[in-house]
């Protein structure tokens, strides 16, 4: 069972698990911190990290369709929330 930050992305044959988490941390620190993890590792599950900061950083063609469609949905529904919220 997943906890309610995790999401499971569907795209064809490929199948995502992506927990979001929210750091106080600035996104250039943290994101150093991932790639010393990663470098650290001798046999590295991962190649690279991005961090995604805003919507608007989701124009990178590469980024697979249905993960552009994800994290957009998701950040309308944070800012739906934010404004809610406030």
């Amino acid at each position: 069972m997943f906890s309610p930050s995790w999401r499971v992305v569907f795209d064809g044959q490929r199948v995502a698990c992506v927990n979001i988490i929210d750091w106080l941390e600035p996104a250039q620190a943290l994101l150093a911190r991932v790639e010393s993890h990663i470098a650290a590792e001798s046999k590295p599950e991962l190649v690279r990290a991005h961090m995604i900061r805003a919507c608007e950083e989701l124009t990178d063609r590469r980024i697979p369709a249905s993960w552009r469609r994800f994290w957009r949905r998701n950040c309308r529904r944070d800012r739906a929330a934010a404004a809610n919220f406030s």
